[in-house]
């Protein structure tokens, strides 16, 4: 019986054979071909086929690669919770992904991208994004944001439990970055990244490396989250606003450093307004910033001097904008938001204001250069009495105001002692 284009295929676990034509133990095969094709009559899930028979009995084909023990796999585990769930890239915290930075030591480097969950984990859209990285000298940074040519590679979010992108990296000066993400801001889950590579040189040395950003080579940076209603409604009003001054080497602030500004809507949910039918989806406000220097010894900040670095308003998600400083100078991030745009909101989302720089922050500043309302996010009469600054308070996370509990400043006052500010607030 003469043989025309054939194939050898594996099926799925669990599935049969074929049975037809050149299956196992079918009495066309001859010696020769047994040795040309180097068959063996199995039951190994494997079987040979005509290309004829595959087209007219089968309609679906899955290409797999083999991973063998010539292979180099390194595996990262990690998690997406809190910021660092930051969601897709055309959300305005997809910066706040984790992210690992790649390289790779030979040309045409093939490499195998695995993202999956574990089995507890609901099943997300999830995508991976490889991008080239940061110019010196910020190559071992975090990416901040997607321009133009950056997407090196792109596994598009399908909903599941696993992705996989596969894709040819040249050497290069700086390393490539690698973001898995989930499509949704504010999905949290565990996660596996797994990195395969087939080391063409048989060396035992992988072509390609692997590494986590490391707090000593990554931005500095702070974050502070505002209750949207502390916000100023109007450009050059100030509400909430966080204050802070770049440290620097020189010591007579003639140096300066780059910063990047981000302001974030956070906990914004579809409202379901009649808005040229259902509105299903998110509508944002328009949101502003700007950094201003702030003089020290003088009243507290309350409007934008002229020498202000400012954003215009932007119905949008986020802003972001960079600016070159003085070090050692004291200046106030401060956004602002449409009273217009707040006025149609049905839930209680947050405005978060993260800065990154090249150059130590340090956050909060003087206490007598700064309003008290900018120092202390919860906003409590006793807790700004003294215009200190303390940590957020944690009836300030759930978006209560510290004037509905009492305070102790030592001894336990109430059943339920809660951490905040520098004393606790309590029911």
């Amino acid at each position: 019986m003469p043989c025309g284009k054939m194939l050898r295929l594996r099926g799925f676990i669990g599935d049969s054979e074929w049975t037809g034509p050149w299956s196992d133990g079918d009495a066309a095969w001859t010696s020769r071909l047994r040795q040309l094709l180097n068959y063996r009559d199995a039951s190994d899930g494997t079987f040979w086929i005509e290309f004829g028979d595959l087209a007219a009995h089968f309609t679906d084909l899955c290409l797999v690669r083999m991973a063998d023990d010539r292979w180099s796999r390194m595996t990262m585990r990690s998690r997406w919770a809190d910021e660092t769930a930051g969601g897709g890239p055309n959300g305005s915290t997809f910066r706040c992904n984790p992210q690992w930075l790649v390289t790779v030591r030979r040309p045409q480097t093939r490499l195998l991208v695995e993202l999956t969950l574990p089995p507890s984990a609901p099943p997300a859209p999830l995508g991976l994004l490889v991008l080239r990285g940061n110019a010196p000298p910020d190559a071992r940074r975090r990416k901040l944001w997607l321009a133009e040519g950056d997407i090196v590679a792109h596994a598009e979010p399908r909903i599941g439990r696993r992705n996989t992108v596969e894709l040819l990296l040249e050497p290069s000066e700086t390393p490539y970055v690698l973001v898995p993400y989930a499509e949704s801001d504010g999905y949290e889950a565990n996660f596996q990244l797994t990195v395969l590579s087939d080391d063409r040189e048989d060396d035992g040395k992988p072509d390609f490396g692997l590494q986590p950003l490391r707090p000593a080579t990554d931005w500095h940076s702070t974050r502070l989250t505002i209750p949207l209603e502390r916000v100023a409604r109007l450009p050059g009003a100030v509400g909430a606003h966080l204050p802070f001054r770049l440290g620097g080497g020189g010591g007579d602030g003639a140096d300066k450093g780059r910063v990047f500004a981000f302001a974030d809507i956070i906990g914004l949910a579809s409202d379901m307004r009649a808005q040229a039918g259902m509105q299903t989806s998110r509508q944002y406000p328009a949101l502003g910033a700007a950094i201003a220097p702030i003089a020290a010894g003088v009243a507290p900040l309350t409007t934008l001097p002229s020498g202000a670095i400012a954003q215009p308003p932007t119905e949008a998600d986020g802003i972001s904008f960079g600016a070159e400083l003085p070090s050692l100078t004291p200046h106030a991030f401060v956004p602002c938001i449409s009273e217009s745009g707040v006025a149609t909101l049905a839930n209680a989302p947050q405005v978060v204001l993260t800065l990154y720089s090249d150059r130590p922050i340090e956050a909060g500043g003087a206490s007598d250069q700064v309003a008290a309302d900018s120092l202390d996010p919860c906003g409590c009469a006793i807790c700004s009495a003294d215009g200190k600054k303390r940590r957020l308070c944690i009836r300030a996370r759930a978006n209560l105001p510290c004037e509905a509990f009492r305070h102790r400043v030592g001894g336990a006052i109430g059943p339920r002692p809660l951490r905040t500010c520098s004393d606790e607030c309590v029911r």
